[in-house]
């Protein structure tokens, strides 16, 4: 089935052979090309049929995906106008490892990372400010609970508390493990978390891409045409997006001050809990950070993770709103 395919970058043959299988099984033509593309999680590829359209496949072991939750969210966002590649099949793959594979239309444009630095300033900070747009309209998707989705619309908390400052304590202890130098940063960087509790308790939730980044963006000209990479999926306030870009993302060409911007065009935000919030995401996320970046043998990681937890608590009394 496979030996007239035509393949490019590392492709086994099992994980060919199960794309080509998922997409002739689903009612698809015949597969004449397939080329692997980077992927954090997943292995991912791109494949063209026979009228040469092109497609994305993703695989991964049955314990390590939760494409069933995507494809219900991305559908949800599609009817919402949130522009979203088609999810075209989901199902297990017909091969010795039992893969699931989800199938999706392959959306045009750019990475708004590549797109922002072949521009100039005026259009890089308008491409930001689209991006806000969309994450508007993302946030307006209603969920209910806090935390990674359950299903397509619930979130396993009761209360953001419940997730944001409880939910952490294993994060904690393999931080302190990791970095003991930092351990006192650490307990400091909790017990201001954990006085925001009202705060945090009195969010409302929405839905939350959970890796919402220039490069899970795409653009063409000056419009989006597409959000990718909904495995992170969650249920939270607004913030926690807006706090993730700023945790890993904030440059002088891609500044999360014109995310908010063009975010505030479509829907209104309470500047003062947004800075609180984004600032305790940012602890919150860096703590959690240290664990993946031991994970992956990223010293300078720890160290960077270290030091933004270190000048997020020196900058609290501008930010925080803890009685």
């Amino acid at each position: 089935m496979t030996s007239t395919v035509r393949t490019s970058g590392l492709c086994p043959p099992e994980d060919v052979e199960a794309v080509v299988r998922a997409w002739t099984e689903g009612g698809g033509g015949g597969v004449v090309s397939v080329r692997r593309l980077s992927g954090r999680s997943h292995r991912v590829y791109e494949f063209c049929d026979l009228g040469q359209d092109a497609y994305i496949a993703r695989l991964a072991a049955p314990g390590r995906c939760r494409f069933d939750i995507e494809a219900a969210v991305i559908s949800r966002c599609a009817a919402e106008g949130v522009p979203v590649p088609a999810v075209l099949s989901v199902g297990p793959a017909a091969s010795p490892a039992g893969d699931v594979v989800m199938i999706q239309k392959k959306a045009e444009g750019l990475p708004l990372r590549e797109a922002a630095e072949s521009v100039d300033d005026r259009r890089a900070a308008e491409l930001v400010r689209r991006a806000g747009e969309v994450l508007a309209g993302i946030h307006q998707v209603a969920t209910t609970g806090f935390g990674p989705l359950s299903d397509e619309s619930r979130g396993p908390a009761d209360s953001l508390g419940v997730w944001f400052v409880d939910g952490l304590a294993d994060k904690l202890g393999k931080a302190r493990q990791i970095s003991p130098e930092a351990a006192r940063l650490f307990d400091d960087a909790f017990t201001v978390l954990a006085g925001h509790r009202a705060l945090l308790d009195a969010c409302p939730s929405g839905l939350l891409h959970g890796d919402f980044s220039p490069d899970n963006v795409l653009v063409d000209g000056d419009r989006v045409t597409a959000v990718l990479d909904w495995e992170a999926v969650k249920s939270g306030p607004p913030a926690l997006d807006i706090g993730w870009w700023d945790c890993f993302f904030e440059s002088p060409r891609m500044p999360t001050s014109d995310l908010i911007q063009g975010y505030g065009r479509v829907h209104r935000l309470d500047l003062t809990t947004l800075t609180a919030l984004r600032h305790l995401c940012v602890l919150r996320v860096m703590i959690g950070h240290l664990s993946w970046t031991q994970s992956v043998g990223d010293r300078r990681g720890i160290a960077l993770a270290v030091r933004r937890i270190s000048a997020e608590l020196e900058s609290v009394g501008s930010w925080s709103v803890a009685d």
